[in-house]
């Protein structure tokens, strides 16, 4: 008999052969284990039939002893975490569902959790891509009304685990906010089965839409573009109800034997477009060197802004 442990993060290891062969000669010989079959650290109970070649197991599920659930401070005050066993497939998942917060005072405030959806992606894969939406639902306010938000994230190969949008709600359903998000992937390495491919994954927009109980929303839109080779945006085009966009160009520096990819050298916003009436540009230099030159230690030396409405700086 053998079997693949599954490891923490839910693909499998390699195959382990378990110490005790049945004899060929020998009908319904039971044989039975005690191994970590699931990656969470306890033994699951194993039981194999030489006569019907079936195998039975029992998995260790009490493993929710590891997680935090009371923290206290000085001042009397206590946080309380609760947790809850959702099954996916084989495996059991604890989850956090309640945090309690007691000020000492006499004083309690109670968030839940809840979570839906949970996908699994058998082999070659092999891994949790986490729950479709969860929900946190919030302390009563002033009216002892409970809101809520409750986000949803992709589980596809490429944005898995990624928010895909998010709503804030009133206790009716009435919505406060909606924030959504666009994506855009690219296979710098193929697959090369039965390994998936290795994906890029850049934001490309992120559009939040204001309503605060109203039927009618105000909408503020963040436009991410001309990525580098290190997925860092170079043009940023904010945008709105009753706004005029702006467009934020960022020039970086690059030192990657210090691995130094993310100090800007200049940034320049405009009214419009990149072509636009200039409203602000900076300049910044690092280490002492001059503008433009890639930093050693990255420390922020100099920075020069232009002064609007004139060339000076």
């Amino acid at each position: 008999y053998f079997y693949y442990p599954q490891r923490a993060n839910g693909s499998f290891g390699d195959r382990v052969t378990l110490g005790f062969p049945p004899p060929a000669y020998l009908y319904r010989r039971y044989r039975m284990a005690l191994v970590d079959m699931d990656g969470d650290g306890f033994p699951d109970f194993f039981q194999g039939n030489a006569g019907d070649y079936n195998v039975y197991t029992l998995f260790y599920n009490d493993n929710n002893h590891q997680l935090l659930e009371t923290a206290k401070n000085p001042l009397r005050g206590e946080q309380t975490l609760t947790y809850s066993a959702l099954r996916n497939g084989g495996t059991i998942r604890w989850v956090l569902s309640n945090s309690t917060t007691n000020d000492g005072l006499g004083l309690s405030a109670a968030t839940d959790y809840f979570y839906t959806s949970a996908k699994y992606v058998g082999w070659p894969q092999n891994e949790f891509r986490g729950y479709r939406s969860v929900t946190v639902k919030d302390p009563p306010d002033h009216n002892g009304l409970r809101h809520h938000t409750r986000t949803y994230f992709n589980q596809d190969t490429a944005t898995k685990g990624r928010v895909n949008y998010a709503e804030a709600q009133n206790i009716y359903g009435g919505l406060f906010t909606r924030t959504a998000n666009t994506y855009v992937t690219s296979t710098p390495v193929p697959a090369l089965w039965p390994l998936p491919a290795v994906s890029r994954v850049d934001l490309t927009a992120r559009v939040v839409d204001t309503y605060d109980g109203q039927a009618t929303f105000k909408t503020a839109r963040t436009d991410y573009a001309n990525f580098d080779s290190y997925g860092q945006p170079q043009q940023v085009t904010t945008s709105g109800t009753g706004t005029t966009s702006r467009v934020t160009t960022t020039n970086f520096l690059y030192n990657t034997a210090a691995y130094i990819l993310n100090r800007p050298s200049r940034t320049d916003t405009r009214i419009g477009s990149a072509a636009g009436t200039k409203i602000s540009e900076t300049w910044f230099d690092y280490d002492g060197l001059a503008n433009g030159v890639a930093p050693n230690k990255g420390d922020l030396t100099k920075q020069t802004s232009w002064l609007s409405g004139s060339s000076s700086y």
